[in-house]
């Protein structure tokens, strides 16, 4: 009798380390997990910011009638100045976009993040015609002499023309803050999910 307490103890004892070797594992298994989706929620937090200053400087691009930056003055002149510091901030949020989405591991965001590259390869030799070009990192720049030179015209068809490169490009924005937003809600789903699997 004392025999089968001492193996019944025994057998306690290795079921307890058992199973607090179990919690600890899930406990790590959850807090890494954690640790994983709380650094892709801030760069995809980080992207979602870029995006909406992205969307604003198209906006102020495609505006339309006299707000827009191609409306003419009394003598029907545009104001190239005022044209070229719409494009050149449209350029710096364009690159903040495509730099952190190559730096988010979601399959989503690159696809809707190079359907904008390819977008920007389909009219680049427009866009090249007007200054503006692309290095092999996909980065946008714009050279002002050639920009300035340029035919005002040909610049608004480019980019404020319903069914322009510009219009084009607030499609393009917006899918990528639509792929941000689904990737962020799976991570707080993953999250919720693991402390389930936990109990």
């Amino acid at each position: 009798l004392h025999l089968c307490d001492r193996r019944q103890r025994q057998m306690c004892i290795r079921d307890s380390k058992s199973t607090d070797s179990d919690t600890k594992r899930k406990l790590n298994d959850v807090s890494q997990s954690i640790s994983t989706s709380a650094a892709d929620k801030e760069k995809l937090s980080k992207l979602k910011e870029n995006v909406e200053s992205l969307s604003a400087s198209i906006d102020i691009l495609t505006e339309s009638g006299s707000k827009s930056v191609f409306s003419k003055d009394k003598d029907g002149n545009y104001d190239a100045d005022k044209i070229y510091n719409a494009v050149s901030s449209f350029i710096k949020n364009y690159n903040n976009v495509i730099k952190e989405a190559k730096d988010t591991d979601s399959s989503s965001v690159n696809t809707a993040a190079t359907n904008m590259m390819n977008n920007t390869v389909i009219n680049s030799k427009m866009l090249a015609s007007i200054g503006i070009t692309a290095d092999d990192n996909n980065m946008l720049t714009v050279n002002k002499d050639t920009f300035m030179k340029s035919d005002m015209t040909k610049v608004k068809s480019l980019l404020n023309d319903r069914g322009s490169y510009g219009y084009s490009l607030s499609v393009n924005s917006s899918m990528i803050e639509f792929s941000i937003k689904s990737e962020m809600n799976k991570a707080n789903t993953y999250t919720t999910v693991s402390y389930t699997h936990l109990r």
